[in-house]
């Protein structure tokens, strides 16, 4: 039966190249010199639905074979499977000939008596990928499209989600009318469904672990992690250890120095370690978390007795721990993986000096990390070299829109995995495939993204950087949030936390209610939380004020703040915001509200 296909495949069909490197078409011997334009575009997508349909067929029916013969699996499940392929087969046939023959129209749009009985019966249905335009769209868009129409059919919240919004997912088929589909937030669709309405099918029991994301406005979000997850994750963490540390040739000690228990990092993490064992990598891992103290204990028994050793955290953390550190830190082969926040070039170049001169960039690597998403991306050589190119070529600079003083964080990512796309106010939006499974999810990270052609088109002759460019990648530029939230060691502190510290007695009669909080750096990249206060006409400016405010704002974000009660417990008064007094006027409206540094980014 499958060789008989094969066959008519190759009298159907001839593989061709498009000048588009995204993707390739088949096209179809025709006795017509000019098709028209619509029935060429149909009929190409068309003949590679029957190419790939060809294939998987072939591909599943070998494997049922294999069973048969080591599993003794029934020979009906294999007639069974025949008879399927050939329904599904002689189907995707017919729609080319009626490609062919320009009635291509009634396949796509019938009548409800003209369906195929498998899709009258509900048993199949046609692809996102067969419906979409054969257009330039962005890499990643086909996937995200069939993933939209998956969970606007499996999932009960996003289902009564685009009822709401009177969106029909059927009519949704091209990249325009996917950018009108509503953007997901925690307030408009997380916080209002039922955790077992978010996730497939209404299937809690999906979720093979939990992880919590801080927050000082509401309580922490839960997000489950399934094995599709992970294992997207996992690729992540699998090209960062082999292209920048070298772990499947090096025994590696891999210290966590993320903070442990519910949280992403941590846990993510120490799942990773596991799997890069799995996969050959000479990895043992150990997980001290945010203790410094444990973390160097480990850094001064374990460590000496690896080749190297990869010490994964938040950048501000890992500085802190290391400038403790005993005796040469170059004698050690330390190599450095981040997220949480963003470093400048300065910071990487000041850690590459305390690791040793002969230290490759790369050898500083930061991942691109959400709660909602896990991992999305890490830099590379490629992406570090841009970075520092930008530094003193505004001409780059200009063209990627980045701040040629403060280049933004610039990762690779895969946008088969995770769709990103960009509003108007810098906001990035996700779509992924995760266990709460999520269309346009809006996280409050600003940025940009770039193909893997505008980048080189940027680069111009520096194009050369892009070693072995992969169309099908795409990289990310991360710049900071739009809410009013400031990162201190990687922790998010938001403004009504603050604010709310400052509007209780005894201060709010003394306090025109304006302050600002920005995460300061000094020379030699410590950081510190500085809050500035506007104090009401009058009343007088004095260290007893200041200490009162600083007392009240810290105990505010212990009691409302997990992750800064941890950090205050680790760092001590040094985690306490040094508070700064103004006359009253001279806090304008605008900056009311915490500002992030540019030293900081999520």
């Amino acid at each position: 039966m499958i060789e008989l296909f094969g066959e008519r495949q190759s009298d159907l069909l001839e593989w061709k190249t498009t000048s588009d490197a995204t993707h390739c078409a088949a096209r179809p011997r025709s006795p017509l010199d000019e098709p028209e334009p619509h029935v060429r575009v149909v009929r190409n997508v068309l003949s590679t639905v029957c190419v790939f349909l060809v294939a998987e067929a072939n591909t599943t029916r070998c494997r049922l074979t294999r069973l048969m013969k080591v599993k003794g699996v029934d020979r009906t499940m294999l007639d069974e499977f025949d008879e399927l392929a050939v329904d599904v087969l002689t189907y995707s046939v017919t729609l080319h000939r009626h490609a062919t023959d320009g009635s291509w129209s009634e396949m796509f749009f019938p009548g409800p008596d003209h369906r195929h009985p498998a899709v009258a019966q509900g048993n199949t249905h046609i692809s996102a990928r067969s419906v979409t335009h054969v257009g330039r769209t962005r890499p990643g868009f086909e996937r995200a499209l069939d993933r939209f129409c998956h969970v606007a059919r499996r999932v009960p919240a996003y289902r009564d989600f685009l009822a709401e919004n009177g969106i029909r997912a059927a009519s949704v088929r091209t990249p325009e009318a996917f950018a009108e589909v509503p953007v997901v937030t925690r307030k408009n669709y997380l916080d209002r469904y039922p955790l077992d309405a978010l996730m497939w099918d209404g299937d809690l029991a999906a979720a093979s672990i939990w992880s919590t994301a801080s927050s000082s406005v509401g309580p922490p979000l839960f997000w489950p992690r399934s094995e599709t997850t992970f294992d997207d994750s996992i690729e992540v963490y699998e090209r960062v250890f082999r292209q920048a540390f070298q772990s499947h040739r090096r025994s590696t000690l891999f210290i966590v120095g993320f903070a442990m228990g519910s949280w992403v990092g941590g846990t993510y993490s120490l799942q990773a370690a596991l799997a890069l064992r799995e996969r050959g990598h000479q990895v043992s891992v150990v997980t001290p978390g945010i203790d410094s103290d444990s973390l160097l204990n480990c850094l001064d028994r374990l460590a000496p007795h690896y080749e190297q050793t990869v010490l994964a955290g938040y950048p501000s953390f890992i500085k802190h721990v290391l400038d403790q550190a005993h005796g040469d830190l170059r004698a050690r082969r330390i190599r450095i993986l981040l997220a949480g926040e963003g470093i400048t070039e300065d910071w990487r170049s000041y850690m590459l000096a305390r690791l040793g001169p002969r230290t490759r960039p790369d050898c500083v690597s930061v991942m691109y990390v959400t709660a909602a998403t896990g991992p999305i991306g890490h830099e590379t050589p490629a992406t570090i070299k841009i970075r520092r190119l930008a530094r003193n070529n505004r001409a780059l600079a200009a063209a990627l829109s980045w701040d040629a003083a403060s280049p933004p964080t610039f990762v690779e990512y895969n946008p088969n995995r995770c769709y990103i796309e960009t509003l108007a106010n810098g906001s990035l939006l996700f779509s992924i495939d995760s266990a709460i499974p999520l269309v346009r999810y809006r996280s409050n990270d600003a940025g940009s993204i770039t193909t893997t052609d505008e980048l080189a088109h940027a680069l111009g002759k520096n194009a050369r950087i892009l070693d072995s460019p992969c169309p099908e990648r795409g990289f990310v530029s991360v710049r900071g949030r739009t809410d009013d939230v400031t990162l201190f060691y990687a922790v998010k502190i938001h403004s009504e936390s603050v604010q709310d510290a400052l509007q209780r007695q005894p201060l709010a009669n003394r306090l025109s209610g304006r302050f600002q909080l920005t995460t300061e750096v000094d020379d030699s990249f410590e950081q510190s939380l500085r809050l500035r206060v506007e104090v009401q006409p009058g009343k007088q400016m004095n260290h007893r004020l200041r200490t009162e405010i600083r007392d009240c704002v810290t105990a505010k974000l212990k009691k409302t703040n997990r992750e800064y009660n941890w950090l205050h417990t680790t760092l001590g008064a040094r985690a306490e915001p040094a508070v700064t007094l103004h006359p009253y006027g001279t806090l304008t409206t605008d900056t009311q509200h915490i500002a992030a540094s540019r030293h900081s980014r999520n």
